[in-house]
């Protein structure tokens, strides 16, 4: 079903495919003359390109010549010779990780195969793990917009501070009769509407249980463009009104020049008012992501507490604030002969600003909401560290009920870049 959709966002040119660039190059040198280069969608491909047949695809090859191949492996420098001619002794260099190996096999084929059983090792493999969070712009567990941890912060923020701001712009926009229609409120999740906590009022609107929605992104880091397909759902229920209980999921696919991921997150979260004007949510979080194309998986929990605070309002504009502070941590994963915890512990802190306005110009029942926000990580070293994205949505609330909305952000990171095409309806 994501694939679908994703082929439609490509027919549409809202994704182009343009392939400056491969998540994995190799650089062969045979000889003192003889050079040649070539670029991987998988990480087996690219360790493959270490075995006689496909080495003599990049550059001429017979097998028993001094060689070196320099590995781009999403980013992570690493440096194979076969120092000596003849000789099926293979040489491992990480040089940022100071990691240096030697494998000696009957053939070099099998040499490159003990090259392949060392990645199975759980502490060196976390090693490479960590610095590649650090240095890959595609690294599927942290470190980019598209990767787990980022979408996990993201998520938060959105369904906790600026749902509740859609919650309170349709009290205010929404239309006199869906305000007397309504009882009081659940607690919604991804995209949804969150609740007045403790108000009895019987003017309040009412927040469907349930949501769905799509989310398009497409982002260029380091000359790889990365589109990714989103399809949050999510469910409130609670059995006294005064703390309420959200959950929450989603799925996600990316598309990196070909090399495919696949993510799924879950989340709950509790809602009450310290005032008419501010709001606290607190929320746990867990994420899982694989991709065999990028040679990862990974899995994450969080703790977040986000802060919604109303800070100006009239009867046509309302300003609010949010703050979110987000603990992150990556969990042990195992699959197959691998099992890996890169140890990552970031702390995510996101300040923002939602407008949210009901121009004359608009008929009843529909309002813009203007946004701005700002993340920045702090821990273990991640490649983008600052997130600061700026958007717009219109909402058209449809019923006493329901609401859909339909937004675009642009996302500018510390070294990425792109934008997030949003669409969400209740029900």
């Amino acid at each position: 079903m994501i694939k679908k959709i994703l082929s439609s966002a490509l027919l549409i040119g809202w994704c182009q495919t343009t392939h400056a660039a491969d998540p994995f190059n190799a650089t062969a040198f045979v000889g003192c003359c003889n050079t040649g280069t070539a670029g991987f969608t998988t990480a087996e491909e690219a360790f493959d390109s270490l075995q006689t047949r496909d080495l003599n695809s990049i550059v001429p090859y017979e097998g028993f010549e001094i060689v070196r191949v320099n590995i781009d492996f999403r980013g992570l420098a690493l440096v194979t010779d076969y120092p000596i001619e003849g000789s099926s002794r293979l040489e491992l260099s990480i040089p940022s990780l100071g990691i240096s190996e030697t494998f000696i096999g009957e053939t070099r084929d099998d040499s490159l195969e003990m090259l392949k059983d060392y990645f199975k090792d759980g502490d060196h493999l976390n090693r490479i793990m960590k610095e590649l969070a650090s240095k890959s712009p595609v690294d599927p567990i942290a470190g980019n917009p598209n990767s787990l941890q980022s979408r996990m912060v993201s998520s938060i923020y959105d369904r906790s501070f600026r749902s509740l701001v859609r919650r309170r712009s349709e009290q205010s926009f929404g239309g006199e009769q869906a305000a007397k229609e309504t009882p009081p409120l659940l607690l919604a999740a991804i995209g949804d509407d969150l609740p007045t906590i403790g108000n009895s009022d019987s003017n309040a609107a009412k927040v469907p249980a349930a949501s769905a929605g799509l989310q398009v992104s497409r982002y260029r880091q380091s000359g790889l463009t990365t589109v990714g397909v989103t399809m949050p759902l999510s469910y409130s229920f609670g059995a006294e009104p005064e703390r309420p209980l959200s959950l929450a999921g989603d799925l996600h696919y990316t598309d990196t020049e070909a090399a495919e991921t696949y993510s799924l997150t879950l989340g709950a979260a509790y809602s009450f008012s310290a005032n008419e004007r501010w709001y606290l949510i607190p929320a746990v979080n867990y994420g899982v992501t694989a991709s065999e194309d990028l040679g990862s998986m990974g899995q994450m929990a969080s703790v977040s507490l986000t802060s919604a605070a109303m800070i100006y309002e009239n009867n046509r504009t309302k300003l609010w604030m949010g703050n979110a502070i987000n603990y992150l941590r990556s969990l042990k994963a195992s699959i197959e002969d691998y099992s890996f915890d890169p140890k990552l512990r970031n702390v995510a802190f996101v300040n923002g600003l939602v407008l949210a306005t009901s121009p004359s110009s608009l008929e009843q029942n529909f309002w813009l909401e203007y946004s701005i926000a700002d993340t920045r990580y702090t821990g273990s070293d991640l490649y983008d560290e600052r997130y600061d994205e700026i958007g717009v949505s219109i909402v058209w609330s449809k019923s006493s009920d329901s609401y859909f909305r339909a937004g675009l952000s642009y996302l500018n990171t510390t070294h990425s870049e792109g934008w997030l095409l949003n669409f969400h309806s209740s029900f």
